[in-house]
């Protein structure tokens, strides 16, 4: 239930850059589907191996594990929905005394249907997740109490963290061994914890980007002025004209330097 309140939440970032499943296929939404799965699995397996080791509810870890993937994708939709930029860590550490500031403006500017059912899937998923912990913890007290045993004790309760732990590991690696997938598109293809993470332990590097790529925009890709931000996130997030030109970005004596801009190199570069 979780990975599908994800999926929908993707899917809304895909109809913010115009793009149909098609489209949005092509521009690497399968990859960031792949990484949803991966971070969900992990979180499940540092709650079984939890349980495992302390006998405790793996819901101790897995709750707030579950509340952060499903708040922060949340996160990144919204700001991407009002300011067409990922929400990249710098953002977070600048702006975060600002949540309680936007929450009304989100909450009523914000809805969308996809956006109000992946709210909905995510509490059916705490619910089920509490009832689940309620059901055992009352089984656990009414009945025998289990032995530690031996190796072979330890290892069926280690199990479902191997296992978990396995899964996460292909979620978050088959983008990076699976070379069919095609990354045009870093919104919908990566991760937003993942891109905190890279964001918040890789040094910055900051440098200037050549403009030359204004000259390819077309009276067709710019529609309308009423919306300049949303075409110029649609051809940033979709299309990189210096990569399909064949050319490598480098920087020139014609430099724009941009507040908060980092070029670094991306976190699919792991």
């Amino acid at each position: 239930m979780l990975f599908g309140a994800l999926c929908l939440l993707r899917l809304q970032l895909a109809e913010e850059l115009r793009r149909d499943l098609g489209a949005a296929l092509d521009a690497g939404i399968a990859m960031g589907w792949s990484y949803d799965m991966g971070v969900i699995a992990l979180f499940g397996a540092l709650a079984a191996l939890f349980r495992a080791l302390t006998r405790r509810s793996a819901l101790w870890i897995f709750g707030p594990g579950l509340l952060l993937v499903w708040l922060s994708a949340l996160a990144n939709v919204l700001h991407f929905r009002f300011f067409q930029l990922r929400l990249d860590w710098w953002v977070v550490e600048l702006h975060w005394r600002d949540l309680f500031t936007v929450t009304d403006s989100a909450s009523e500017l914000g809805w969308t249907w996809k956006i109000g059912t992946s709210g909905a899937l995510f509490i059916l998923a705490a619910t089920s997740a509490s009832l689940a912990a309620w059901l055992e913890r009352g089984r656990r007290s009414h009945g025998p109490q289990p032995r530690d045993g031996g190796l072979s004790a330890w290892m069926r309760r280690l199990a479902p963290a191997f296992g978990l732990a396995l899964l996460a590991l292909v979620g978050l690696r088959l983008p990076a061994w699976q070379a069919t997938f095609r990354i045009t598109g870093m919104v919908l293809s990566d991760q937003i914890l993942r891109v905190w993470w890279y964001g918040a332990t890789t040094p910055k590097i900051r440098a200037g980007a050549r403009t030359h790529w204004l000259a390819d925009l077309s009276a067709t890709e710019v529609q309308s002025l009423e919306r300049p931000a949303a075409a110029l996130a649609e051809l940033r997030e979709v299309r990189d004209p210096m990569v399909e030109a064949g050319e490598a970005p480098a920087a020139t004596d014609d430099l724009v330097l941009e507040q908060g801009q980092d070029l670094r190199p991306g976190p699919d570069a792991w």
